[in-house]
This record gives structure tokens, sequence and C-alpha cells, in this order.
């Protein structure tokens, strides 16, 4: 028997009649690549594991929202990037009051000791070639994720890439100047 191929569209209006079955399947469609893109943005598979159960759960919430004649493609990425962004903030927030908390007199030499690095690190990049130093920055500096950098940069994914490791083949030469 076989199975009628179904746009998302209609997949959304089953499941706004109440279908599970239909959003079921908007889920498996799509699982695996708002997945992979939340771990662009994440770079942590139990982080990007959250944001998409989360996204497909605003997806839900939401799909009244929904304008049927729109692709639904673009509007699910937009739920990721929001969802994984409100992850990153919270886990900034709880990060710094970790920080906080443990903040002690011994701590502050570690502090500043880091502080340097960092520093020396930044000087270091500086002196890297555009080519270089660009996705460096973006990527470590300004946590640009893959997609977000090779946009700015107009460069194709496997590029950027290519550019970070030798990027950083070359910041570790000036590093051990």
């Amino acid at each position: 028997m076989d199975k009628e191929i179904k746009s998302d569209s209609q997949l959304i209006e089953e499941t706004l009649r109440g279908s599970l079955f239909s959003f079921e399947v908007v889920v498996k469609k799509y699982q695996t690549m708002i997945n992979a893109y939340a771990y662009q943005i994440l770079r942590d598979p139990d982080l990007s594991e959250d944001a998409t159960q989360e996204t497909f759960i605003k997806l839900y919430e939401n799909l009244r929202k929904f304008d049927l004649k729109r692709p639904l493609k673009p509007w699910l990425y937009k739920i990721a990037k929001n969802t994984s962004y409100d992850i990153i903030r919270k886990n900034k927030k709880s990060v710094i009051l970790d920080w906080d908390i443990e903040s002690n007199k011994e701590n502050v030499m570690d502090d500043i000791i880091r502080k340097e690095n960092k520093d020396r690190v930044r000087r270091a990049v500086v002196r890297l070639p555009d080519k270089y130093k660009k996705p460096i920055m973006g990527y470590y500096f300004e946590e640009l994720s893959y997609i977000t950098l090779s946009k700015k940069l107009k460069l194709p994914i496997n590029t950027l890439r290519t550019r970070l490791r030798r990027g950083k083949m070359e910041l570790a030469k000036i590093l051990e100047e």
C-alpha cells in the first residue's frame, strides 16, 4: 500500500485538527536537521538535543500562528536558532553565578593568569594573516557558528574549516616564539 506523501502544510493542518501522528511525521522529517543546526550553534551534543526537543515543543505550541502558505523549514530554523541562543544565555548566567559564588582570594591569581593568557592569545591572533585572523576571531572570540561565519566571510563551510585549522596551526607557531 503506497503512503501518500503529504506537504508540511497538510501535516500541520492535520495536526491542528488533532492528529498527533501528523506532527510526529513532521518531527521525524526535521529532527536530525534541527539537531545538527543546534549543534553548530551550541557545540554540545546534550545541549543540542535539549534545543531540538524544545524547538519542537515550541513549534507545537505555536502551530496556530504558522502561515500555511509559507514554507515550514525557515520558521523551524528560526525557532531552533532562538532556542539555542536562549540556552546559551541561560548557561552563561549559571556560569557567572558559579564563578561569583566560588570567587575568593585564591581564585584572584588564577583569574589574573587566565586574563594574561587571553591577552597574549589576542595579541598573537592580530599577527595572523587576514585569511586566518577573520575566521579565528569570528569563531572563537565572537562565538559565531560555522554557518553564520561562512555567510559573513562569504566562504564555503569547508574552506572556513580549513582556514580555522590552518589558523590554529599558525597561531601555535606564533605563541611558541
